[in-house]
């Protein structure tokens, strides 16, 4: 891409998106970020991870795959800067596909991040979908006494193809219709990195969509990036990131 100063941010969200369409652009490298490449990245917040305050109404939890699950989960039970005075988690889930490498039977039942607590029995089945990934990473995890856990399954969404599985955009929307006016305030969103920036944009996205951006203050915070993620996974965000946020 020709990317002479002082180009716009517009322009260039275009050019990327003429050149490489789709979310997945940049096959350019599976190896981590170079040292120059990663002081970059650090600049736009996408690779450390990011602590919050207290004093939320409550915890949100945005749904992934097996280990991303583990990974956030185990940032907001660990956080002594994550405000959960509620007690409550609410895990916002969709609807879709699970990855077959990355996600059955061996990997579930494997203590990675978070320990398993005592009696904790495997199911003889493999869940059938993220939300039914969560609720088992729920049930398998050791979890302080007192603290719950409330499950948003976002279903499938109607387009003119069919149906197809929903955004993280959708799923902060469906999370939005199913409060109350009493639930609305300050609401902290846990992803991980390099998606927090992102995930962060999508949730204030949803607040407009639904009306409601006057009423909900989404705060972002999640674990600091793997050091092995590759740069193009990283660049794949960024253009998403750019995208997203001249929506």
């Amino acid at each position: 891409i020709p990317c002479v100063d002082g180009i716009d941010a517009r322009t260039l969200s275009d050019l990327i998106q003429k050149k490489w369409p789709g979310n997945r652009r940049f096959k350019i490298s599976e190896k981590p970020p170079m040292h120059g490449d990663l002081y970059l990245l650090e600049k736009l917040g996408m690779v450390k991870e990011i602590t919050a305050g207290s004093g939320f109404n409550g915890t949100i939890l945005l749904g992934g795959e097996l280990e991303s699950m583990r990974t956030r989960l185990k940032f907001i039970l660990n956080g002594k800067d994550v405000g959960i005075e509620n007690g409550t988690v609410w895990f916002l889930t969709r609807q879709c596909p699970l990855s077959e490498k990355r996600e059955n039977l061996t990997t579930l039942t494997t203590e990675s991040c978070l320990p398993f607590r005592s009696g904790w029995q495997p199911p003889k089945e493999m869940p059938a979908s993220e939300t039914e990934i969560a609720k088992a990473i729920w049930d398998q995890s050791v979890i302080p006494h007192g603290m719950h856990a409330e499950f948003v399954d976002t279903p499938l969404q109607r387009d003119r193809n069919g149906r197809r599985i929903a955004t993280t955009t959708e799923v902060v929307q469906e999370f939005i219709r199913r409060q109350s006016n009493q639930d609305q305030g300050l609401w902290l969103v846990v992803s991980s990195q390099p998606r927090i920036a992102l995930h962060h944009v999508n949730a204030l996205k949803a607040a407009d969509l639904e009306n409601v951006s006057a009423g909900y203050t989404f705060i972002e915070a999640g674990p600091a990036a793997d050091p092995q993620l590759s740069l193009a996974t990283y660049l794949n965000q960024v253009a998403l990131l750019l995208c997203e946020s001249l929506q």
